[in-house]
């Protein structure tokens, strides 16, 4: 079915859901999402995407992230953490047993929330185990009693009914959904949901765009196509 009506609560950032304008909005303005004043000066959520795995583009989302909402504290979660870094929470028998993610758990809940910020992060098109890995971060979430934010995200395709199941799940849950395609937008209109959703862009081009070429590097340009972008899911 369409977007319910249910009220997300209790989340700071809930009223201040704005549309979005066609072009690029200012830095203050993500996806469409304005962060709400806060007692605190600097609002710190948990920033969770691809990153650690040496994929150019998903490296380009967290640049763009940490660059333009530098009124947000952002605990980056990695799957090899830097310094000021936190790990991934665990998808398997040796990150569950080095307990590392307990750090995590810890900053999720003393946070105000979770952004999974940007990328085609709910597709099984490589592999199941990424729904199931991001899903775990947005049950967690849950648990705490925290608010997730789907920040100009790429949804779909699937393969699996696992996979779309764990996606529909998040999605239904989820505080605030901004899209960066037109593939993804349709793919959601027939979803159940507890906002509305706001089509966006892909924040990684006006970032490209800033630093002519990947962030660390003034001679290399790299860009990775997300298939979710250049097709329309066969009528799901």
């Amino acid at each position: 079915g369409g977007g319910g009506s249910r009220n997300s609560g209790g989340h700071s950032l809930r009223s201040s859901l704005r549309s979005l304008p066609p072009s690029p909005p200012p830095s203050s303005a993500l996806g469409g999402l304005r962060w709400a004043s806060s007692p605190s000066p600097s609002p710190t959520y948990l920033l969770v995407g691809n990153y650690g795995v040496g994929n150019a583009g998903d490296e380009i989302l967290r640049e763009y992230f940490l660059e333009r909402f530098p009124e947000v504290q952002w605990l980056v979660l990695s799957a090899h953490p830097r310094p000021g870094e936190l790990p991934r929470l665990p998808c398997g028998f040796r990150s569950l047993l080095s307990l590392r993610w307990l750090r995590t758990l810890r900053a999720l809940f003393g946070s105000r929330g979770l952004v999974f910020g940007g990328g085609s992060l709910f597709t099984d098109s490589e592999s199941v185990r990424a729904c199931i890995l991001w899903g775990i971060h947005a049950v967690a979430a849950w648990l705490f009693r925290k608010p997730s934010f789907l920040a100009f995200q790429g949804i779909g395709p699937f393969r699996t009914r696992v996979g779309e199941r764990i996606a529909r799940m998040v999605v239904a849950r989820a505080a605030f959904i901004s899209v960066r395609d037109n593939a993804s937008s349709a793919l959601l209109q027939v979803w159940k949901k507890n906002t509305r959703v706001i089509q966006s862009f892909d924040p990684s081009f006006p970032l490209l765009k800033a630093n002519d070429g990947y962030p660390s590097s003034k001679n290399l340009l790299i860009i990775i196509p997300k298939f979710s972008t250049l097709r329309l899911y066969g009528g799901r």
